[in-house]
């Protein structure tokens, strides 16, 4: 059925939905707070080039908070994986990280691409008709975002908020009122989110996402 979405695709005609088999990773008893690692090694394993979680961790650059003076400070999120993801008390990445982690991974013919504040109906009409999921950041089982931990950024001396309840997932396809995702949370598996909340969730977390284009 999928090669009968990508053929109407090069015809010119986009489904009214579609799924793709991307296989399921669940974070739980192995990355409390690595979603965004399981996810990437969902489109891993999708590619045919699967990892293990210590080939991955060997690999993340990670970066801790201190605390001096009364305040804390530390790396973007933006460079490394803030914390421990082994350990239910680290906060996470953003695509940057995620990029530069899974292209020596993949063979030759990948390449991955930030493709952060790109719409949904847009990554849907790019990369998932074309037979590509995609790594998108939105929140843990939808909930509203909120301001988390602050810090200071090491080298600009900005001030940065973590986005409480940040969470990454695979967008594996659509339907007419909803979009598909693999979720590694607590065993979630794989749902289905109204695309009015997941596109609400997903701009509360800056329309950050990362897509493997095939050449």
């Amino acid at each position: 059925r999928e090669m009968e979405y990508f053929l109407d695709y090069a015809l010119g005609e986009a489904p009214e939905s579609l799924r793709l088999d991307v296989p399921y990773r669940s974070q739980e008893g192995l990355l409390p707070t690595g979603c965004e690692l399981i996810s990437a090694m969902m489109l891993m394993d999708y590619y045919g080039f699967p990892v293990t979680v210590d080939a991955f961790l060997s690999n993340v650059d990670t970066g801790t908070l201190t605390s001096r003076d009364g305040a804390l400070y530390g790396p973007s999120p933006d460079d490394v994986f803030v914390g421990d993801p082994t350990s239910p008390h680290g906060f996470g990445c953003f695509p940057p990280v995620i990029e530069r982690l899974l292209q020596p991974f993949l063979g030759s013919g990948y390449t991955v691409y930030d493709t952060t504040g790109t719409p949904l109906p847009t990554l849907c009409s790019t990369y998932l008709v074309r037979g590509e999921p995609v790594l998108v950041w939105a929140t843990i089982n939808m909930a509203a975002m909120e301001p988390g931990a602050q810090w200071v950024l090491e080298g600009s001396g900005e001030i940065f908020t973590w986005p409480s309840h940040e969470h990454c997932l695979v967008l594996t396809g659509y339907t007419e009122d909803a979009y598909l995702l693999n979720d590694p949370y607590e065993n979630n598996g794989k749902i289905a989110v109204p695309k009015a909340l997941l596109e609400q969730r997903y701009a509360e977390l800056s329309c950050r996402s990362v897509a493997v284009v095939q050449a």
